[in-house]
């Protein structure tokens, strides 16, 4: 009878330490699941970053080269209108 008991007490502890352990695992798949989203939301952010400083970076570029144009169209228009 009290191996019996004590087979049982086994099984059982045996069964809660497999239980401890999948939760833990669960656990830790779940932890690393959170931080892999939350490296990618921060690289998202920093690629939406990059872009917005390239359009900018664009932008400016644009606006300058256009600038510069319509300084050099200006002595043509006058040379034009002689």
């Amino acid at each position: 009878m009290k191996m019996g008991m004590m087979m049982l007490m086994m099984v059982m502890m045996m069964v809660m330490v497999m239980m401890m352990m999948m939760v833990v695992m669960m656990m830790m798949v779940v932890m690393m699941m959170v931080m892999m989203m939350i490296v990618v939301m921060v690289m998202m952010v920093m690629v939406m970053m990059m872009m917005m400083v390239m359009m900018m970076m664009m932008m400016m570029k644009m606006k300058m080269s256009t600038a510069g144009q319509d300084n050099l169209q200006l002595p043509e228009a006058w040379n034009n209108r002689d």
